[in-house]
């Protein structure tokens, strides 16, 4: 199991969704793997990412390969929306977003993410 990436629409914005809840190690690096391809093959340069980290474990080297994949998708992203983060991911989270530039915010609920993201 990889989770699910799919694209949504919210608001009339299309928003890229990586449900990758309850995810581990192999899985969140198959997962990762999964949505930058998916970035890189859509062709778009402004995407609105939302991703769902409840309940998932990120080990150093799963970390790792989240920061590498990031890095990679960076040109492509407009804004990214995480939901669900533990202590230690939001501290990841905010080291990703010094590191890449990217515009990282954390939410505590899909509505909220899904609304900043489109605004």
């Amino acid at each position: 199991m990889a989770g699910k990436i799919e694209w949504l629409q919210y608001n009339g914005k299309e928003i890229l969704f990586n449900d990758r809840s309850g995810l581990r190690d192999d899985s969140i690096i198959k997962n990762s793997d999964i949505a930058v391809k998916t970035v890189l093959d859509s062709g778009k340069k402004d995407i609105l990412y939302l991703v769902d980290n409840s309940n998932t474990i990120l080990v150093p080297h799963v970390k790792d390969h989240i920061k590498k994949g990031a890095n990679e998708i960076k040109p492509y992203i407009k804004k990214l929306a995480v939901v669900g983060p533990n202590a230690a991911q939001k501290v990841l989270l905010n080291v990703l977003s010094a590191l890449t530039g990217m515009n990282i915010k954390v939410f505590a609920d899909m509505e909220s993410a899904q609304e900043w993201l489109v605004k």
